[in-house]
C-alpha cells in the first residue's frame, strides 16, 4: 500500500460514506503515523479536503490494545 492508494480509499469509499451517512463533517481522522499517512501527498490531500488529522503517537503501547494481551 502507497500514499496514492489510501488517498484513492478515502476519496472513492470513505468520504462518500461519511457525507451519505453524516453528512458534510467536519471529520476528525485518527491515523497513525505510517509513512503512508504522514507523506507530502497524504498532508496536502488531508489539508484540501479540510479533514482534521488527531494527533496520535506511532507504535505506543498505552494505546495498542493488543499489547495487554
Amino acid at each position: 500500500m502507497n500514499s496514492e492508494m489510501d488517498m484513492d480509499i478515502l476519496d472513492n469509499a470513505a468520504l462518500p460514506t461519511l457525507w451519505q451517512y453524516f453528512g458534510e463533517g467536519p471529520f476528525l481522522f485518527q491515523k497513525e503515523n505510517c509513512f503512508i499517512h504522514t507523506s507530502k501527498l497524504a498532508q496536502t490531500w488531508f489539508d484540501e479536503m479540510g479533514v482534521q488529522k488527531l494527533n496520535w503517537p506511532s507504535q505506543s503501547p498505552d494505546l495498542n490494545p493488543i499489547e495487554h494481551l
